[in-house]
């Protein structure tokens, strides 16, 4: 964090204690870095592939799918609770990639569980991203 030096009226130097103020912050702006985790969840019950995570910071939160899907609704991935959403879950949908019109239904819950809610086919890849911000 940039050591800023108080400005006031009168003082000696103070368009040069002003414009070190600024140098500072810059400095450390340009310095600065967010985050970035990646991880794959493993997936369960049914689902295909690994679901693809990506934080950003320490809120934003993106989910990757690719695969198929089961039509029996289900937990199929789990996520760090930290990651939830910061609300008491969120729902999307995600289409298939073959199936025009056909899509599934997800919920990403407070507790970190992936649930897939509906599916009306499971032989077509279904893909798409979600993103949310979370808890942490």
């Amino acid at each position: 964090m940039a050591e800023l030096t108080k400005i006031y009226t009168g003082m000696e130097k103070g368009p040069e204690a002003i414009q070190a103020n600024f140098d500072s912050m810059k400095t450390d702006l340009t310095n600065s870095k967010t985050a970035i985790t990646t991880m794959s969840l493993p997936p369960l019950a049914g689902a295909t592939d690994p679901c693809l995570v990506t934080v950003i910071g320490e809120t934003l939160v993106n989910l990757q799918f690719n695969g198929r899907y089961p039509t029996k609704s289900g937990t199929i991935y789990w996520i760090d609770a930290k990651y939830a959403p910061r609300s008491n879950g969120m729902s999307f949908a995600l289409p298939h990639n073959n199936t025009e019109g056909s899509q599934m239904i997800m919920t990403v819950a407070a507790n970190g569980a992936i649930m897939l809610v509906g599916n009306n086919d499971d032989k077509s890849t279904a893909f798409g991203s979600f993103t949310y911000t979370c808890k942490a």
